[in-house]
């Protein structure tokens, strides 16, 4: 986020001069999950973790045998574990005053169409940064190395690629004419016990899901137009949009699979904001935000990730 345009202005002091975290828990809730994937609860989401907090899956096999007096096991129970490991981020950032409070003077006298205000300059500017901070996390989720930084990709994507997921490619970005195909050749490569769980889902992106629309237009599918929005679907497979994801990768797999952790209400997360016109005589104002996240698959060989080459 870059600084915004810094002038002379007498305009307010925001008060008190330094703004402590009163309503940090609030901020950082809303940083963290107003993204689209979080705030839709697409993946599965761990609060209050603790720097690492372990996740164990099962595997079974059931013997179902002829019934006698006696007890004997027939069926065997493998436990894995893996580990979700949060790091902590910070936002340092400064801003003049005059560029958001006039904004907020007017939406106050009712020059806007906001319909909930915040009641005070300061929960004005720090929902402004809470919001795009919001979708820095997007991104860190799927794309970026804010979570994760791969050898063959970022985000959760790379994670998924690292650890021998399965993997769908193809040359070119995606368009109207491609995408069935596409998402037909990653459901193709899906393994056969995901089909028909309650959580498996594709995660598509901008680009994905703008060709998908375009495909149902162009082949008279798209009935939303005529009876209102209807949820995403392909072959019956719910579609969730994921702006955080890239150009046209898509992942197709669980949702109990894909997991972001964040000590929420830990010690660790702080908001501060700093009016600076009493200590350097500037109109700036100093945000500053802490917070800890993290991301992780399960089983990542059961997931499908389509990437172009």
């Amino acid at each position: 986020m870059a600084n915004l345009e810094k002038h002379n202005f007498s305009g307010p002091t925001v008060s008190p001069n330094t703004y402590a975290g009163q309503f940090t828990e609030k901020y950082i809730a809303a940083a963290l999950l107003s993204g689209e994937t979080l705030s839709k609860n697409l993946i599965t989401v761990h609060p209050n973790v603790a720097y690492k907090e372990v996740i164990r899956n099962w595997s079974n096999s059931i013997s179902v045998d002829a019934a006698t007096c006696d007890f004997t096991d027939g069926s065997s129970v493998s436990l894995g574990e893996y580990v979700l490991t949060t790091t902590e981020k910070q936002v340092n950032l400064e801003l003049c005053k005059s560029n958001f409070f006039n904004t907020w003077e007017s939406a106050q006298a009712g020059y806007s169409a906001f319909q909930n205000l915040p009641n005070s300059f300061e929960e004005f500017l720090l929902a402004q940064v809470a919001a795009e901070v919001a979708q820095t996390i997007e991104l860190g989720i799927w794309k970026t190395t804010l979570f994760y930084n791969g050898t063959a990709d970022e985000g959760m994507v790379g994670y998924l690629r690292d650890n021998s997921a399965i993997t769908s490619t193809a040359a070119g970005a995606t368009t109207g004419s491609n995408v069935v195909t596409r998402l037909q050749a990653a459901l193709d490569a899906s393994p056969a016990a995901l089909y028909g769980k309650e959580d498996f889902a594709f995660y598509v992106g901008p680009t994905t899901m703008k060709a998908y629309q375009a495909a149902l237009s162009a082949g008279n599918y798209n009935f939303q137009f005529y009876v209102g929005e209807k949820p995403m679907n392909f072959q019956g497979i719910p579609m969730h949009y994921c702006p955080g994801l890239n150009d046209s990768d898509f992942v197709l797999g669980l949702k109990s699979d894909l997991h972001f952790g964040t000590g929420l209400l830990s010690d660790t997360n702080d908001v501060k904001l700093i009016d600076m016109s009493d200590i350097d005589g500037s109109q700036n104002v100093r945000v500053i935000m802490r917070f800890t996240g993290g991301i992780i698959a399960t089983n990542p060989t059961q997931q499908v990730v389509f990437y172009t080459t």
